[in-house]
């Protein structure tokens, strides 16, 4: 079935969004017709852009994983800074400027990990680190805690 990720989206009338974890400037690409912000640390989805293709392709969080293990999305030459691990600190909407708060998404698994997202409740942004998706996918009832959490917007 191939990656989930298409080829990046050019859009000159919009400026990159700059990451929230690494402060690069992310690049936009389409995956399954939903426009993401992709960064060497994680992903940014617009508010119920996650829920939608959760929604739309099962095992989404595992084959994104799985593309970022692989590859630097935004700058090939740019994989020793996505391997570099980003020091926690406040992070921020890209779009609305918004301090970004930090979700707690249970892992109802015994010994599971849980997994701590950044997200917007004003706009339902959120943004995944890399390692993060990974360790999402392992959760059997992410998509109805993330619609809990988010809101099927």
């Amino acid at each position: 079935e191939g990656s989930p990720v298409t080829q990046p989206m050019t859009t000159p009338e919009r400026k990159p969004l700059i990451c929230p974890a690494s402060g690069v400037a992310m690049r936009e690409i389409e995956v399954n017709g939903i426009k993401i912000d992709v960064s060497p640390a994680g992903a940014w989805y617009d508010g119920g852009e996650l829920v939608a293709l959760l929604h739309r392709m099962p095992g989404f969080l595992a084959r994104l994983a799985e593309f970022f293990a692989g590859h630097n999305p935004v700058n090939e030459t740019e994989d020793a800074i996505a391997n570099e691990p980003f020091p926690e600190k406040s992070r921020y909407d890209p779009l609305s400027g918004d301090i970004l708060i930090k979700t707690v998404i249970e892992n109802p698994n015994s010994g599971g990990e849980d997994v701590c997202i950044d997200f917007n409740p004003r706009t339902g942004g959120t943004f995944l680190d890399r390692g993060e998706l990974k360790r999402l996918s392992k959760i059997p009832d992410i998509v109805a805690q993330l619609e809990t959490i988010i809101g099927k917007r």
